[in-house]
């Protein structure tokens, strides 16, 4: 009735192969980037920082997260509000 002859069986596990392959790929790609950019930092990035990134208003970095973490909550619920008015 069925004809399974091994060329079939054959074309099926290297489909799947190269389909693992393809899977793979990227991430071993990824990893090694990573790994690399990781590397090379770790080699020229001096710490501590002598002079900060940015002076703003803010006293320390906790706060400026803290303002900011509340800016963004205030822009959620401004957007849930003006969401739910729509429906």
């Amino acid at each position: 009735m069925f004809n399974t002859s091994t060329s079939e069986n054959t074309g099926h596990t290297r489909r799947t192969a190269k389909s693992r392959v393809l899977l793979v790929l990227p991430l071993v790609l990824f990893a090694l980037v990573a790994l690399t950019v990781g590397f090379v930092a770790s080699k020229t990035v001096r710490e501590p920082y002598e002079t900060a990134f940015s002076h703003l208003f803010f006293s320390d970095t906790l706060h400026m997260k803290a303002w900011l973490i509340t800016a963004a909550l205030l822009l959620a619920l401004g957007q849930l509000l003006t969401a739910s008015r729509i429906l």
